[in-house]
């Protein structure tokens, strides 16, 4: 129930920042090969929890201090795919904040967004759930 409500999330919350300057005006007959792609985590959104799931580790003192909550890393998605300039965007505590940080950037490359057929750098917002059951 846990990674269906976070997948929910996930793809409801996600933002998407293209680098690029947009057209000032949008035509009506725009084919779909002229519409940005998002960048993607390799297999998808599923996998992306997947992995935060398998890769995060609950911080010894977070668990004795009883912090829980949601932090939001934001980061670069490269044309090469690779993850860039990850900061915090809204943390919990330094310990919890600290390893959001430490799995977004052990993230293997990412699927580029492409805008016009061409890569782009885009910005990612994710959160990553802590929570004591």
């Amino acid at each position: 129930m846990k990674y269906v409500a976070l997948l929910l999330f996930l793809a409801f919350n996600s933002m998407t920042f293209s680098q690029e300057t947009p057209p000032e005006e949008v035509q009506m007959d725009t084919f779909q090969e002229d519409i940005p792609s998002d960048p993607e985590f390799p297999g998808g959104t599923t996998a992306m929890m997947e992995f935060i799931a398998k890769n995060t580790r609950y911080p010894q003192s977070a668990m004795l201090n009883n912090e829980q909550g949601r932090v939001f890393v934001q980061f670069v998605v490269e044309k090469d795919g690779s993850i860039t300039n990850a900061e915090i965007m809204r943390g919990v505590s330094e310990a919890l904040d600290k390893e959001a940080m430490r799995v977004v950037q052990s993230m293997p490359n990412w699927i580029p967004g492409e805008s016009n057929g061409k890569k782009v750098r885009t910005r990612q917002i994710i959160p990553i759930s802590f929570r004591l059951d």
